[in-house]
């Protein structure tokens, strides 16, 4: 299961679009308001939380199971570390980790 967390809230992976998320993210920037974006990826093998970097710092956790290197390994190649993502880079991110999965 996939959902991402916007501002707190809540949604599943199944029920968010490209021109959904890019609304989001260019609102909050026009707005001149922090993008944190926050993904949570778990399976009976994955328990994964990823963050953008406009959010809180939190806790690093464990070391991340062999399973999960490649959905971290993801994350940073599609450039969702940094603070200029846009919303098709998230969802290249949440297709590729819905396959791997």
């Amino acid at each position: 299961m996939i959902t991402v967390k916007i501002d707190g809230l809540e949604y599943s992976y199944s029920d968010i679009s490209a021109s959904w998320l890019n609304d989001q993210i260019m609102g909050r920037r026009r707005g001149g308001v922090p993008v944190c974006i926050q993904v949570l990826i778990k399976s009976p093998d994955v328990n994964i939380a990823l963050s953008t970097a406009d959010c809180a710092a939190g806790g690093g956790g464990r070391r991340p199971y062999p399973c999960e290197r490649p959905i971290l390994d993801a994350w940073s190649r599609i450039g969702m570390d940094g603070n200029d993502f846009t919303a098709g880079q998230l969802m290249a991110f949440l297709r590729q980790a819905k396959s791997m999965i």
